[in-house]
């Protein structure tokens, strides 16, 4: 269960951005709401070209990079970068997503390195009411994290995630997640299952939305003080299939990390 916070902020980033037709252009941004699914769309969301009567696949390929002044694995300060991948598939309002990632940590009194537990979830994207937007997902967390204690084992997660747009550029978002951590205590280690939280507002500019919040989320360990952070998330969309985000953490409590941050590059297909 290796830094599985930070997993767990990363994807709730995501969810700032809303593409409701999924065709590939965000809600912000689209001139043409609910093009079919099978059509082409330029940078405006509106149909270019129909492709077939069929309904197609879509998919994108993230990587990403990011860096932490702490060793979640041991709660100590450390300086750890991390490396990451993430796939995601389209299908109607469907969503099926894998994130994998390595770390390498470093402080005064040891430098490790290895893999991040991987997660594989499922998600459901559909709008109830006009302006709100919602997203429901289940996922399982690999053990690829190798603890040292023989002790890891696949973990299950929930969440959901809502959005409201109260006009064509401000929105307001909320998420909640919980996850059945799985995990033997070992020593004096004891696990628990983690809630976490975020609430946050956005805003749409011609070429970048922008998106603050604050979240809080239960430590793996009990004992520990829940992890809380202010967030600033940076979207930009460079053409028609790749994008940038921006991500940058200012920690809150003594067990996160007082700053924070992750730079992604995604191509849409």
């Amino acid at each position: 269960m290796k830094k599985i916070i930070l997993s767990l902020m990363l994807t709730s980033h995501l969810f700032g951005y809303s593409d409701s037709d999924m065709d590939g252009v965000e809600d912000g941004y689209d001139k043409c709401a609910n093009t079919p699914f099978s059509d082409l769309v330029d940078l405006s969301g509106c149909s270019k070209q129909s492709l077939s009567t069929k309904k197609m696949l879509n998919y994108d390929v993230v990587v990403g990079v990011g860096y932490s002044n702490i060793n979640y694995s041991s709660n100590e300060k450390a300086n750890t970068t991390t490396s990451s991948l993430q796939a995601d598939l389209f299908y109607e309002n469907w969503t099926f997503q894998t994130i994998a990632s390595r770390y390498h940590s470093s402080s005064s009194s040891s430098e490790v390195d290895g893999f991040d537990d991987t997660q594989i979830n499922l998600f459901y994207n559909f709008s109830p009411l006009d302006n709100l937007t919602l997203n429901c997902g289940l996922g399982v967390v690999l053990p690829t994290y190798k603890s040292g204690y023989d002790n890891e084992a696949m973990d299950y997660s929930g969440n959901i995630n809502a959005q409201y747009n109260l006009n064509d550029k401000k929105y307001i978002f909320g998420a909640y997640g919980f996850t059945q951590v799985n995990d033997k205590d070992v020593a004096n280690i004891e696990y628990q299952n983690i809630h976490s939280y975020r609430v946050g507002v956005g805003q749409n500019f011609d070429d970048v939305s922008l998106n603050l919040s604050y979240s809080q989320t239960d430590s793996i360990y009990k004992e520990i003080v829940p992890l809380e952070a202010i967030s600033m998330s940076l979207n930009y969309p460079l053409n028609n299939h790749w994008f940038t985000r921006v991500d940058y953490d200012y920690g809150l409590s003594e067990s996160t990390s007082d700053s924070a941050g992750s730079l992604n590059l995604g191509y849409f297909f």
